[in-house]
């Protein structure tokens, strides 16, 4: 059937056209915020489990890190507060 032309066509799609990135003008516009858990081969203790935050300003590629024993709103809440 798709020989002799007896399938719809599907229509084409259309190309893919990435935003172009915005440049930040002052600093503190845009942070970027990831939490990641600390291999426990990286600890000293092995009983313990530490979770990594880190902000990056954009602006300024200023990075910011802290680590805390929970992974809770209290934690992003308080590493919010600090940076």
């Amino acid at each position: 059937m798709k020989k002799l032309g007896m399938l719809p066509k599907k229509p084409k799609k259309a190309t893919y056209k990435p935003k172009p990135y915005e440049q930040m003008t002052y600093p503190g516009e845009r942070v970027q915020v990831d939490v990641k858990v600390v291999p426990r081969k990286c600890i000293a203790d092995p009983e313990m489990k530490l979770y990594q935050y880190t902000a990056i300003d954009e602006y300024t590629r200023i990075r910011f890190l802290y680590g805390y024993e929970e992974q809770s709103t209290y934690s992003s809440a308080d590493f919010v507060k600090g940076w």
